[in-house]
């Protein structure tokens, strides 16, 4: 799985473990889980909310692809903001 991880866009969803992409400050993508939100820095979870935000309204920002989300990856996304604002 890690693998897999490496090769994928920042900020998508992850089916095995579920969570999310997201790229560290040395620029290695990571998986964050909702189940493991204590383990990381608030910038990293401020990054991620604000991504993710950014994906469930349909934003276009030079960060993230450009490509249309699923309405299941902007429910996943919407079910990780709210364990993140917790």
């Amino acid at each position: 799985t890690k693998f897999g991880i490496k090769k994928r866009d920042p900020y998508t969803p992850y089916q095995d473990p579920q969570g999310f992409i997201y790229v560290k400050d040395s620029g290695r993508n990571r998986l964050m889980r909702s189940d493991e939100l204590y383990k990381f820095r608030d910038d990293t979870l401020t990054r991620l909310r604000t991504s993710l935000g950014d994906i469930t309204k349909n934003i276009q920002m030079e960060y993230l692809l450009k490509r249309r989300w699923s309405t299941l990856e902007k429910k996943r996304a919407n079910i990780m903001i709210k364990a993140i604002d917790k």
